[in-house]
């Protein structure tokens, strides 16, 4: 008993955090002796606390702003670069990214990997600078670089599942997606973002049963809420998608993407001064928010406001030269000021930045059609086509090209697969009133008469929307640009319009 006392302290040290103690205190000595910091260092940290410079995290404390602490450790790396470990590059480019700075944030997780060559997070953390610089394979060969060095790396898994998503490879995204989950099922940040991918591809059933899963999981994460309202949104689902949406914003109402998402959402239930309240209360937490703005003026052309689209679409197109939707959607509104020169300028513009940007391409052969360039017209809703067989009214304006060059059979051919193809969505969803005055155009164009007036009744009977009926009105004044002695088109224009006031 008595030789186990002196031995206690000892085993202490040995065996329990004595080191530990004792490494702390040799620490702050040599600090202190250096004069690096105060004695009384907690004292110190506590009034940097008052002053709010630092913010205390449990036992811990970290700086407030980000530019402070990044120009104290730009400092250090300055001053000291031979003495700086791979983990302060590493902080230090982490803290670059977070203010968008990445060529700094690269060159930071470089000196990182120089000095330590299999630091597997700063590898992919690399990877992911490279991300949000759209430079996709550069990411790519940093996650794959990862990924062998940790074959369970979930967040680098689903990292490059993301990149392989935003270079539009979605199975190859779904791959890494699934192999992430599978690792983690629990990770809902890699579920919540397999629901986008699913989404994309247009399974929303899939993407619902992700966004579910996720906010099981996670219950306040205004994302994942956001993105199953933007799923319910593209599945026609408006007052769900309104509910999720009003929640993720409840969470954070700072929380821009949501704030306009429900503004779009707003559009599509023709509630468009609400969707201009949300649109602009977007813009005014992110004023460069090219999305948002360029949302904003199709709005305003939908309400006819065509001045003010101009001004949205102008601004968007300013902060990103290459928004191709921004600027065919500037070229729509100029075709319906009838200004076709600068409408094709930008249908030819937004050709030039995405080739197969069908929706584009359309939009220029109905300009074409409209000013009598009919071969022209005819081989942009050729390639139309070409890139989406199944859009109808494409084959329609095709079929209207097709009567005007005076080839009859091409023209029925044509009408006969929109008309095909329209029924099929009627017979689906015969609550769709837009659908239902587009099938009542074809059958008019195509001489059943009867048949198109009994839809247009139907469209009339279902919708309350000004909008809609505008939007049928103006089908039909583009049908009479080209075949003004139609009849039929002008008496039932005349319905439509008497419907309007």
């Amino acid at each position: 008993m008595l030789i186990s006392l002196p031995i206690a302290p000892l085993l202490w040290i040995v065996m329990g955090g004595g080191y530990v103690c004792i490494n702390h205190f040799l620490v702050r000595l040599s600090l202190y002796r250096t004069n690096s910091i105060s004695w009384d260092y907690a004292r110190f940290l506590n009034y940097a606390t008052e002053r709010l410079l630092l913010q205390r995290v449990g036992g811990r404390y970290r700086f407030i702003h980000d530019l402070l602490r990044q120009s104290l450790a730009q400092r250090r790396i300055d001053t000291h670069p031979h003495l700086i470990s791979s983990q302060v590059f590493f902080r230090c480019a982490e803290g670059y990214r977070s203010m968008q700075q990445y060529d700094k944030a690269l060159h930071n997780f470089d000196r990182a990997i120089e000095l330590y060559p299999r630091y597997v997070a700063a590898i992919a953390n690399r990877g992911h600078t490279y991300l949000l610089m759209e430079r996709y394979e550069k990411g790519l060969q940093d996650f794959n670089r990862a990924i062998e060095i940790n074959p369970k790396y979930d967040w680098a898994i689903a990292s490059r599942g993301i990149t392989y998503r935003l270079m539009k490879r979605n199975e190859e995204a779904l791959q890494d997606l699934n192999r992430a989950i599978e690792i983690n099922p629990k990770y809902d940040w890699a579920i919540a973002n397999r629901g986008s991918t699913y989404w994309l591809m247009e399974r929303y059933e899939e993407a619902l049963q992700d966004f579910n899963r996720a906010i099981e999981i996670n219950s306040k994460d205004e994302w994942v809420i956001a993105g199953r309202g933007h799923t319910y949104r593209l599945m026609e689902r408006y007052e769900e998608a309104l509910q999720d949406l009003n929640r993720a914003i409840e969470i954070n109402p700072k929380y821009d993407w949501a704030i306009a998402s429900r503004g779009i959402t707003y559009r599509l239930m023709k509630r468009n001064e609400e969707a201009l309240q949300d649109l602009n209360r977007t813009i005014e937490i992110n004023p460069k928010y090219d999305w948002a703005i360029a949302n904003r003026g199709s709005t305003y052309w939908l309400m006819e406001r065509y001045e003010e689209a101009l001004q949205d679409f102008n601004r968007a197109i300013e902060i990103n030269s290459k928004y191709e939707w921004a600027i065919a959607s500037r070229g729509i509104t100029y075709r319906l000021m009838e200004r076709y020169e600068e409408a094709l300028q930008d249908f030819n513009r937004a050709i030039e930045i995405n080739p197969k940007y069908e929706w584009a391409i359309a939009r220029r052969g109905h300009t074409y059609w409209l000013m009598e360039r009919y071969e022209e017209a005819l081989q942009d809703f050729n390639r139309a086509i070409e890139l989406d067989p199944k859009d109808d009214f494409h084959r329609y304006l095709r079929a209207l090209v097709y009567l005007a060059l005076q080839q009859a059979e091409s023209a029925e051919a044509d009408l006969n697969i929109a008309i095909q193809i329209a029924q099929q969505e009627h017979t689906e969803k015969p609550g769709s009133y837009e659908n239902t005055f587009n099938l009542a155009l074809y059958h008019l164009v195509a001489g059943n008469l009867s048949t198109a007036q009994e839809l247009y009744q139907t469209a009339l009977e279902q919708t309350t929307f000004p909008t809609k009926i505008r939007d049928a009105i103006q089908d039909l004044k583009d049908l009479l640009r080209v075949f003004p002695e139609n009849t039929s088109a002008q008496q039932i224009k005349a319905v439509l319009e008497k419907k309007l006031k």
